[in-house]
């Protein structure tokens, strides 16, 4: 599998320059891997620890390893969906049913219509404060 994190892009809010966002490629190289390639993905620096640490929990002593990690869900909706990182931790607490996955892989990942929201809107609707996500972490 390959990842690369690339095209940086600085998002300011009030004329400042609030974070910046990272487009994600996925490049999945082995057929027995139920991942699609994707580029679609946008996501903050935050968002990275904030998804390792979901992993560190959920897989205790395995965080390193490719197999379990690329089979999480977690792992999947993080890299192949434009879904919210709050939307994430819901799905990761049973807040959605079976059929919303299913409905998400279906779409290859897309759940917003791009035509609808302005380029930097996608983006920062993905974005969530670490204080919010240890709160949803903790539910």
């Amino acid at each position: 599998m390959e990842i690369s994190v690339q095209n940086p892009r600085t998002i300011f809010e009030n004329g400042r320059a609030k974070y910046v966002a990272y487009q994600l490629s996925l490049k999945n190289c082995f057929p027995v891997l139920p991942l699609d390639n994707t580029d679609h993905v946008w996501r903050s620096y935050r968002e990275f620890h904030l998804l390792r640490n979901i992993l560190c929990q959920r897989h205790k002593n395995l965080c390193f390893k490719e197999k379990e990690l690329t089979m999480d869900p977690t792992f999947r909706l993080f890299f192949q969906s434009d879904l919210s990182f709050e939307e994430i931790l819901k799905f990761h607490h049973g807040h959605y049913a079976e059929d919303f996955i299913k409905n998400i892989w279906q779409t290859n990942g897309i759940t917003r219509q791009l035509d609808q929201v302005e380029e930097n809107d996608s983006i920062e609707e993905n974005l969530i404060s670490v204080g919010e996500a240890h709160h949803l972490l903790n539910k």
